[in-house]
């Protein structure tokens, strides 16, 4: 993971890139690569918002930038269905969708699975520690009946 700064920066230079290339003419086919860089970088760059313990002037620097990189999303979707490529926009929303989905099922299998394992190993303790306590209270009432036999 790239410092949000530097994703910002990398954002920023896409986002150059991507309108020189429809200002001459170019097809999206012919942005692909600055398109990946820009959603790789905002990606990075909302990451970090989520994940900062930082002060408030970074916070906020953070924030500033995020809807700065929403801006720009926007403006990429808004060239895209007005030249007519409105399919590949909604293509891409619904793959973006279905990857963002499948990831928060894996992450939800894999809570869920570390939630079990846990739940089995206090079990699984609760069950020794009850063994243990039974075998201790049987040997402590076959002490005391030996003891009141002798």
């Amino acid at each position: 993971m790239i410092d949000p700064f530097t994703a910002f920066a990398i954002a920023q230079s896409a986002v150059a890139g991507i309108k020189q290339a429809f200002a001459l003419g170019q097809d999206i086919q012919g942005v692909a690569g600055d398109l990946t860089k820009f959603f790789d970088a905002k990606d990075e760059v909302f990451k970090a918002i989520h994940t900062s313990r930082s002060d408030s002037a970074t916070a906020m620097d953070l924030a500033i930038k995020a809807s700065n990189l929403a801006q720009q999303e926007k403006e990429i979707r808004e060239y895209l269905i007005y030249t007519g490529q409105g399919d590949i926009w909604e293509d891409f929303l619904f793959q973006r969708n279905k990857i963002m989905a499948a990831r928060k099922a894996d992450e939800l299998r894999a809570r869920l699975a570390i939630e079990k394992k846990k739940k089995e190993r206090d079990e699984m303790l609760e069950l020794v520690f009850w063994s243990v306590f039974g075998f201790l209270v049987c040997g402590a009432i076959i002490s005391l009946t030996f003891a009141l036999l002798v």
